[in-house]
Formats: C-alpha cells, sequence, structure tokens
C-alpha cells in the first residue's frame, strides 16, 4: 500500500531529526578530536623545545672546552657557506 502524506511528513521528520542527530554528535566528535590533537601537539612542542635546549647546552659546553676548535670549525663552515654561495 502506497503511504499518505501524513506517513511521509512522519518519515521525513524523523529522518530530517535522525540527521540533525547525527550533525550534532559528529561535531561533539570533532570538537573532542580537535582538542585531543591540540594537547598532543603541545607536548610534542614542549618535548622539541626540551630537546633543542639540551642541544644547545651540549654545544656550549663543547665550545668552552675547546674554543679553538670551535672557532677554527666556524672559519671553516664559513669559507664553504661562502664558496658554494657565490656561485
Amino acid at each position: 500500500m502506497a503511504p499518505n502524506d501524513a506517513e511521509m511528513a512522519a518519515r521525513h521528520g524523523t529522518t530530517r531529526q535522525r540527521i540533525a542527530d547525527d550533525m550534532a554528535a559528529l561535531h561533539a566528535d570533532l570538537k573532542g578530536l580537535t582538542e585531543d590533537v591540540k594537547r598532543l601537539g603541545s607536548h610534542q612542542v614542549e618535548d622539541m623545545q626540551a630537546v633543542a635546549a639540551a642541544a644547545l647546552d651540549e654545544v656550549e659546553n663543547a665550545v668552552r672546552r675547546n674554543p679553538l676548535t670551535s672557532i677554527a670549525i666556524a672559519l671553516g663552515a664559513g669559507f664553504i657557506y661562502g664558496v658554494l654561495t657565490r656561485r
């Protein structure tokens, strides 16, 4: 039997409500995912800052232990950079 207009309208309304509910659930899921990504990203930034600080401390200590070697390395690197960028 073919559905009448009232049944069609009821089904249409039910479908719309389900779509609206699904959209609201999707929005909530995306919001939660965004917060998770932010939190993980901030932890990664903190970890990278700690690694960079440790590397900087290590370089500073190496320069203090061997200042002449450090100067020679800097001069050599500068010379090579100059030669490569001239061309």
